[in-house]
């Protein structure tokens, strides 16, 4: 049975109210600054597809709003492209605060989540996830495969690869580990590097938006499937 959508906001606002202060790893307080946000995440509780990127940057930090930066416009430059937007989906970081080291200079360099990070992050991904209860994760980077998926191949790897492979997500239900669809692609800040600007085909902005396409053309057909709702067009 499909939860109503108020039981759904009702349930991430009072697991946002849970995480908002959390201090379960060491990014609540790090080395030489404080976090400023814990960036929950944000969109449709009904999405039929739910988008997992890595953890927040500087931007995200000090807004608490996900995907606000540079990050963004690329992001809604990539639903446009498969004839969507922010209200259709659900977007999560699957750590929830900003990693970084302090540079012998006082600069704050952006790092990978530590193992121990994703671990601690894990059950309120999970949990919005089990939410939301989408038909698709579309997975961005390595800290985000290290949180849901079991295989551990790199991402370029994984991203690159021409068929646009499915991959079996996990996440904590009730009882058991739910498997769910998932694809694979590169993050967004990633994406962002110049050396990463162009879209000719075979590009990996162009593998990209093959497998953004590719994860939005799955999810609607199994609510097609599931409902009869007439597949929409998503083009390429």
């Amino acid at each position: 049975m499909t939860m109503p959508t108020q039981e759904k906001q009702d349930l991430l606002m009072a697991l946002w109210e849970e995480y908002a202060a959390c201090e379960l790893c060491a990014l609540a307080h790090p080395e030489g600054r404080d976090r400023r946000h814990m960036v929950f995440g944000s969109g449709n509780p009904d999405a039929k597809v739910v988008i997992i990127d890595e953890a927040p940057d500087e931007h995200e930090d000090a807004s608490g709003k996900i995907f606000s930066g540079n990050d963004g416009a690329l992001l809604d430059s990539y639903l446009a492209g498969v004839h969507s937007s922010r209200a259709e989906v659900f977007l999560l970081k699957a750590v929830g605060c900003r990693a970084t080291r302090a540079e012998d200079d006082g600069y704050l360099r952006h790092r990978p989540a530590a193992k121990e990070e994703v671990q601690a992050c894990q059950a309120r991904l999970h949990r919005v996830i089990e939410i939301i209860d989408p038909y698709v994760l579309l997975v961005l980077g390595n800290t985000a495969i290290k949180a849901l998926l079991k295989v551990r191949p790199s991402v370029t790897s994984m991203a690159r690869n021409p068929t646009v492979p499915t991959y079996d997500a996990y996440t904590q239900g009730q009882c058991t580990l739910v498997k769910r669809t998932a694809y694979v692609s590169f993050p967004m800040q990633y994406l962002l590097r110049p050396e990463n600007a162009a879209m000719e085909h075979g590009s990996d902005r162009h593998h990209a938006f093959r497998t953004w396409l590719k994860a939005f053309q799955t999810a609607d057909m199994y609510h097609h499937i599931y409902t009869g709702a007439t597949l929409p067009t998503r083009g390429e």
